[in-house]
């Protein structure tokens, strides 16, 4: 099975080829059509390659926009969120049918585009090449390496539940199932639960559960399905000892849609009681609090969160319209409230923003709301204190709210990460890298580890220990190509270490991601204590940071 999948047509067939060619000479594993042999079940080997592939690339042209065959093979590679959509020469970005005009698309031409789009994928090249780009570490493929310790406490990994819905488009709805009994999970105190990020980068992958066990660290997995027909909803689960690959419990639950949260919770309630059979059937019921009674406002939220994940301005302004759609439908919705601030602290660090003190105020005022609305939901308290971390500085509410995420849920990577970068602007350096590892002890493949080695590679910088801060910072940059402020602290890092050519490198990337950034926006924009941030930007400067 190949990792990446090409669709295009015929019209196409010569850029294809030379499209995988390439892909194959950097050490990419590629499938396309022509890879089909004699006595093969076309239709069979086709789909049953697509279910498999990591990343598919669409290749849009005269023909291929009219054929209902590219038009399948790329809805189903949106539905799981692994779409990469090009453009021969020739066809325009609204020559391409809905609903794929709303998406990004590069000239297939783009060479480097392609690849980092990969990269965000999480798909490298099997052959190590020299300074080559990685989003997360590769994982273990036989039992040389050596397993991760296991917690001192009952661990587990859910994994993404299989769509048997035959709807791709539904592919969202199953992630969402998974990612809430993962939340419910993680707020049980006596269980060490993997991050979803992490999990999830087996979605797709057909990886045996002992190798899963070794390479995340946990004692069980929680494997499953999720088949949706109309207004009737089946879930079926079953927990494995990944040592032994001893099947511990399975069963299946089945309800209206209209009782989907009920259904997580009974979920929820049979794991936790195989695994710690004295947690009390009230403390898992209460964990998984419903979100949400209006489950349009729920479909739109999974949605823009799908959106949001493609780390671009445009998948940000469409996640942002999608949760306040959510917002429209349910005016309580603490969680949307909780990401679209969190959102807009995106815009304002990437220079996105078009009016800064009237976003900004928009951010600070819905962080606050989904505070008052769920107090005691760690993933609202995580969104909405880095939210007001990046907006205004409100380092006295926004440290508070990280304590009692961490509380409430000890397992959340996203509470002990991106805490980690908010606890860098207080100047605590020593407690951000305690709580960097953590994040990336509780997440190994987290699609967001470039945050938690930011903070690691930051709380080295501003305290002056420039070789550890060198080496983390590297390790961001490469797990996240198109977060614009690694590489100003990158840059930094390589000026202070004497390693300039490397530094003027760093600088002119941070400038193609981020045109305006200057000494002086930097510094209106500061967020760390101003001594050490002057120490930050004067060693930017030395490699090519305008004033």
């Amino acid at each position: 099975m190949a990792d990446i999948f090409i669709s295009y047509s015929k019209q196409s067939k010569a850029e294809a080829a030379q499209l995988a060619n390439e892909l194959q000479a950097k050490g990419f594993t590629v499938w396309y059509d022509t890879s089909l042999v004699a006595g093969d079940s076309f239709g069979e080997v086709i789909l049953s390659e697509l279910a498999q592939a990591r990343a598919v690339i669409v290749i849009w042209d005269a023909a291929s926009v009219k054929s209902e065959w590219v038009r399948s093979e790329a809805s189903r590679a949106r539905a799981r969120r692994i779409l990469i959509p090009v453009r021969a020469e020739g066809i325009r970005s609204h020559d391409i049918p809905p609903p794929f005009d709303s998406l990004h698309t590069e000239l297939l031409s783009n060479r480097e585009a392609i690849e980092v789009a990969l990269v965000k994928l999480g798909v490298t090249p099997m052959l190590a090449m020299k300074d080559k780009l990685s989003a997360r570490p590769t994982l273990l493929d036989d039992d040389s390496a050596p397993p991760l310790a296991l917690p001192d406490k009952p661990s587990i990994a859910v994994l993404p539940f299989r769509n048997m819905s035959g709807d791709p488009e539904q592919e969202y709805f199953a992630d969402g199932v998974v990612e809430d009994i993962i939340t419910a999970l993680s707020r049980i105190p006596s269980i060490f639960v993997i991050a979803r990020n992490s999990s999830f980068a087996y979605k797709g992958k057909a990886v045996d559960i002992r190798q899963i066990g070794r390479e995340l660290g946990v004692r069980y997995v929680l494997e499953g399905s999720v088949r949706k027909a109309g207004q009737r909803l089946r879930i079926t689960g079953q927990l494995v000892e990944a040592e032994t690959g001893a099947h511990l419990w399975a069963d299946r639950f089945d309800s209206s849609l209209e009782d989907v949260f009920d259904l997580q919770d009974l979920v929820t309630m049979a794991v936790a009681g195989v695994i710690e059979p004295s947690i009390r059937e009230a403390e898992i019921r209460r964990a998984n609090r419903k979100p949400t009674e209006n489950l349009q406002a729920y479909d739109w939220l999974l949605r823009a969160l799908g959106e949001h994940q493609l780390f671009s301005r445009e998948g940000i302004d469409r996640g942002m319209e999608m949760a306040r759609r959510a917002i429209a439908l349910d005016p309580r919705y603490a969680h949307a409230y909780a990401y679209l601030a969190s959102w807009i602290q995106l815009r304002k660090i990437y220079g996105w923003m078009e009016d800064e003190a009237a976003e900004t105020a928009e951010g600070v005022r819905f962080a606050h709301l989904a505070v008052q609305l769920e107090p005691n939901d760690s993933i609202v308290l995580t969104e909405a204190a880095f939210a007001l971390g990046h907006l205004n500085r409100d380092l006295v509410t926004a440290i508070p709210w990280f304590d009692k995420a961490i509380a409430l849920n000890p397992n959340s990577a996203m509470a002990f990460g991106r805490g980690a970068v908010v606890r860098n602007f207080l100047g605590d350096y020593i407690t951000a890298a305690d709580h960097a590892d953590r994040a990336m002890r509780l997440s190994p493949f987290d699609s967001y580890s470039f945050a938690f080695s930011q903070a690691r590679g930051l709380s080295h910088l501003l305290r002056r220990q420039v070789p550890e801060a060198v080496t983390w910072l590297r390790k961001a940059a490469q797990q996240n190509p198109r977060h614009s402020a690694t590489f100003l602290f990158l840059g930094s890092a390589l000026a202070h270490a004497g390693q300039l050519e490397e530094g003027r490198a760093a600088i002119g990337r941070l400038l193609e991601l981020h045109p305006t950034s200057t000494v002086r926006w930097r510094r209106e924009h500061r967020l760390f204590p101003e001594d050490d941030y002057e120490y930050v930007l004067d060693g930017a400067r030395r490699v090519g940071l305008p004033e």
